[in-house]
């Protein structure tokens, strides 16, 4: 997946948080020392989860760097990034969710909390372009997926005033069956990426379907840093 020859040609940053627990200061350093990003910024007092804990630190650097989305939610400061997730969760059938399972902590007229991806979900649609390899794997590493609804239900996470100040790129993923084509179209067509890249045959995972796809898009974002 990386090799000698190519490695470095991608311009890596690396967002240095510090007071991390998860992944240590240790552990981050080490990184830095042996795998040479191009560049390194520090967050302090950013702990694990610094897009709660220092967003606007976060969004500064992002800001620097650009800002990528792959098959994503991409939301917009008109409204709650929660806003967005509604509107997935309405613009999909929910048979097609097959043997998900969703947790509602506050009632089912509301948003769920979380979800956990069932092996018929993954095989027929998430993992539907991968391999079997990857499949089985996925299925090892399932976790409960927090949707953080309380958080992204927040006013003023994005503003009028510097929306677009970050250079937003959206790859499209066609025959992605999670986050639908026509999804994906919608968002481009009402937030306004400044570039959209599309990768065909992707599925939901493209990182794991069309790996050598991917990172030429990222080489590709990176250089116009």
């Amino acid at each position: 997946m990386l090799t000698k020859e190519k490695f470095g040609s991608v311009n890596r940053v690396f967002v240095f948080c510090k007071e991390d627990e998860v992944v240590a200061e240790e552990f981050q350093q080490m990184m830095i020392d042996n795998y040479h990003p191009k560049e390194t910024k520090i967050i302090h007092g950013a702990a694990h989860m610094v897009m709660f804990s220092k967003p606007r630190q976060l969004c500064q650097i992002l800001q620097d760097v650009a800002h990528l989305f792959v098959s994503a939610y991409m939301p917009h400061y008109n409204s709650p990034p929660a806003t967005l997730i509604q509107q997935f969760f309405k613009s999909i059938p929910i048979e097609s969710l097959l043997d998900t399972q969703l947790t509602f902590e506050n009632g089912m007229e509301k948003l769920p909390n979380s979800a956990i991806f069932g092996p018929d979900y993954l095989k027929t649609t998430m993992y539907k372009h991968c391999s079997l390899e990857d499949l089985e794997l996925g299925k090892m590493l399932v976790r409960p997926t927090g949707l953080f609804v309380e958080d992204f239900s927040k006013e003023g996470m994005l503003t009028k005033e510097k929306f677009g100040s970050v250079n937003r790129v959206f790859v499209f993923c066609k025959e992605d069956e999670v986050i639908t084509e026509e999804f994906q179209q919608m968002m481009i067509d009402n937030y306004h990426p400044k570039e959209t890249k599309i990768i065909h045959g992707a599925g939901h995972m493209v990182m794991f379907s069309k790996p050598r796809q991917l990172c030429q898009i990222l080489q590709d974002v990176a250089n116009c840093i």
